[in-house]
């Protein structure tokens, strides 16, 4: 298998070598005399590929995160055709330019081939002022796109979601321990945290509108709201991306509007999410529910 290395003036070249399967092997890595390589390794196995067109050649879009950069380093990776390996699963080559420096947050979203619909996102924190593995890196990128990664309230007007568990209680509830509340006035769907019938802590934050490559990590701590309508200041809209501060387990969900829902015509929002326990930015892991297969086909 032959990689290619790209360079540019004034940035270090890191090999990316995009990993599909649910294996989540790590090939080896070549040799690299400058930044590199990175593995992409999307962890979409059975199910999570069934209905996704990865056989062709996917969208891969990446953002660059930095102190020291003037803004982040955004763009499309061109992978090329998917070199199928030996375990069925499915391997993309591409080449990644990296500003040298200090701390770098690396983020990627793999699109559909066909519809250019989010299958998986992933992030890594790197330091380049410090040595590097001689592996190389590992990127783990986690669906969006499957049952346990996407809450579609299509029974409920509304209702109180907790991640953990992957349980939706019918609004009003909104007891102790659930994260994230779906309420409504008038035609207007919103979110507010799911810890109180009334909300009052600060555990929702607005990161902005667009793709979720573009928003990685936790904003500051003023950042954070009970409502949506307060972090936001609007009302919710289509592809919205929202950080909030679980209470069911440690950590944060970060959560993209797929459809803001219209209570009048009695059209129920539906979103998708990746949630991380231990690390401020959406790096692969899972919660209780989909490490134990018991999400449920309800929601």
């Amino acid at each position: 298998m032959r990689l290619t290395r790209l360079k540019m003036a004034g940035l270090l070249s890191a090999v990316v070598l995009l990993y599909v399967g649910c294996a989540k092997g790590k090939p080896l890595a070549p040799t690299s005399q400058l930044l590199g390589p990175i593995h992409l390794s999307l962890a979409l196995g059975g199910p999570d590929v069934a209905s996704q067109s990865l056989a062709a050649v996917p969208q891969i879009l990446y953002r660059i995160n930095g102190p020291d950069l003037a803004s982040p380093l955004v763009g499309t990776l061109n992978p090329g055709a998917p070199i199928p390996s030996a375990n069925g699963d499915l391997d993309y080559l591409a080449n990644l330019d990296v500003p040298g420096g200090g701390p770098r947050l690396l983020s990627f979203q793999l699109n559909d081939a066909a519809t250019q619909a989010p299958v998986a996102v992933g992030a890594v924190s790197i330091n380049l002022a410090q040595p590097l593995p001689s592996d190389g890196l590992s990127v783990d990128l986690g669906s969006v796109s499957r049952n346990c990664t996407v809450l579609n309230t299509t029974q409920y007007y509304g209702g109180d979601y907790n991640f953990a568990a992957d349980t939706f209680s019918a609004y009003p509830v909104s007891v102790t321990g659930n994260d994230m509340g779906v309420t409504w006035t008038g035609s207007q769907y919103s979110l507010q945290e799911g810890n109180n019938y009334t909300p009052t802590d600060n555990l929702l934050a607005y990161m902005g509108n667009g793709p979720m490559v573009d928003f990685p990590g936790v904003p500051p701590a003023g950042q954070f709201f009970p409502t949506s309508t307060l972090a936001k200041g609007a009302q919710v809209q289509v592809n919205d991306v929202f950080c909030v501060k679980l209470t069911s387990m440690p950590g944060y969900a970060w959560v993209q509007v797929i459809d803001p829902g219209n209570a009048t015509l009695y059209a129920y929002p539906k979103f998708r999410f990746r949630v991380n326990s231990t690390l401020p930015y959406y790096a692969y892991d899972r919660t209780a529910a989909d490490t134990g297969n018991t999400c449920s086909t309800l929601w």
